[in-house]
């Protein structure tokens, strides 16, 4: 049986030999299970890459799970949200996940992106006195975190009808 990091090198020899998608994806799948972030893993959607390291390890699971990171730094946010927010690098400190094209509007792209927010949840609830996680919003309602505490979302409030669609993460620092 082989190892993961074995996996790993022979998946980047195969993408090395024939660069197509599909072997750029399995090999960054490969480096997200092993935790080890690809600027490449924010290509699908073109999103900014300079993020903190919560959300670099957040990008990590999320792409490990089958999900891709649709924003970071850019696009349309509320005012006072995290994602128009940078630490003292100069890193943003959100980054929302969603699903490849060919997953939109699937069962298949639903439940990957509620198993992704039940396993965030469960992270932060078991490791709440050493996480930096202050935000955790997405389609499933009852697992919810905002400023540091979990929450329900009412159905059909805006914040909840704006995370219908993806998972939304923030990390301090």
């Amino acid at each position: 049986m082989t190892t993961l990091t074995e996996q790993l090198d022979e998946a980047r020899a195969a993408f090395v030999k024939h660069p197509t998608n599909a072997r750029l994806r399995a090999f960054l799948t490969l480096k997200a299970r092993l935790g080890r972030f690809d600027k490449r893993m924010c290509m699908h959607f073109a999103v900014d890459p300079n993020v903190n390291a919560g959300c670099r390890a957040a990008i990590c699971r999320a792409y490990a799970a089958g999900l891709v990171p649709t924003s970071t730094t850019g696009g349309i946010h509320a005012p006072g949200s995290f994602h128009k927010r940078k630490n003292a690098q100069g890193e943003g400190e959100a980054v929302d996940f969603g699903l490849r094209r060919d997953l939109i509007g699937t069962a298949k792209g639903a439940r990957l992106l509620a198993n992704f927010q039940l396993k965030e949840h469960e992270r932060f609830h078991n490791h709440k006195l050493h996480h930096d996680l202050v935000e955790l919003i997405g389609p499933t309602n009852t697992l919810v975190v905002l400023r540091d505490v979990e929450t329900d979302l009412a159905e059909g409030t805006t914040l909840e009808n704006q995370h219908d669609n993806h998972v939304h993460e923030a990390y301090r620092g």
